[in-house]
């Protein structure tokens, strides 16, 4: 089907079940940048730890991405991926993981874009601390590498080249489209450089065989690195 095509009553179109989801999660993200204003103007919030918005944010895009699941065609390729290239996978996660933290404090967007120390629910402790980082870890290495890769590569890098971006064989993406989905994708973290070449590192995968999945899986790995590496150092800059 492609973007431009009629859709059945009820689905949404190509286009908007791969933006839907990201769309909801970075809506929600900009809600937490807002908080201390929004609280200002509604006492009621005060009282509410905005960490809590990370849970609602990746519940409400993990439900999105269930309800539009059978949208997404290039999660389903006709013929199974080697072993080996699932293990290409994981080390190319592990590498774009090496440089997130090399790489990645040499050019930030803002130094003090988050802070240096724990979230008051992780230093809380207890319950609330243990929710809050089930849901951290599911959303960053579960729930985040689907919407980003089905919107990042799967719908702009091919949408660049194409308006009907499905009937768009991975391999065929430009040089061009490969570029700036991989700028704008940089410009969505703070780690300019080192989100420069994650993009281009998931969009070369996704390429390599037309196989989302692949793409999926190293962003995960780098994702569930970089979650370890923080708790274990406390560098929650990174997070």
């Amino acid at each position: 089907m492609s973007a431009l095509s009629p859709t059945a009553p009820g689905t949404l179109s190509p286009t908007a079940s791969r933006v839907l989801p990201f769309a909801a999660f970075v809506l929600l993200m900009a809600l937490g940048s807002a908080w201390d204003t929004l609280a200002s103007a509604l006492p009621a919030l005060a009282s509410v730890d905005q960490g809590w918005l990370y849970p609602v944010r990746t519940t409400v895009a993990a439900l999105l991405l269930a309800w539009l699941w059978r949208s997404y065609v290039e999660l389903r390729p006709a013929t199974a991926a080697p072993a080996g290239e699932w293990g290409l996978a994981v080390l190319l996660g592990a590498a774009v993981f090496v440089l997130w933290i090399t790489v990645g404090p040499l050019l930030r967007m803002s130094s003090d874009a988050a802070p240096a120390t724990a979230p008051a629910l992780w230093t809380e402790g207890g319950a609330a601390a243990a929710a809050w980082l089930a849901f951290r870890l599911a959303g960053t290495a579960l729930v985040v590498p689907l919407i980003e890769e089905l919107f990042w590569r799967s719908f702009l890098m091919r949408r660049v080249d194409r308006d009907d971006f499905l009937n768009l064989a991975p391999a065929k993406a430009s040089l061009m489209a490969v570029l700036v989905s991989s700028a704008v994708f940089a410009l969505e973290h703070r780690e300019l450089a080192a989100g420069f070449l994650a993009g281009l590192a998931y969009a070369w995968i996704y390429r390599r065989r037309g196989d989302l999945r692949m793409a999926v899986l190293a962003h995960a790995v780098t994702n569930a690195m970089l979650a370890a590496y923080v708790l274990a150092t406390g560098r929650w800059d990174f997070w």
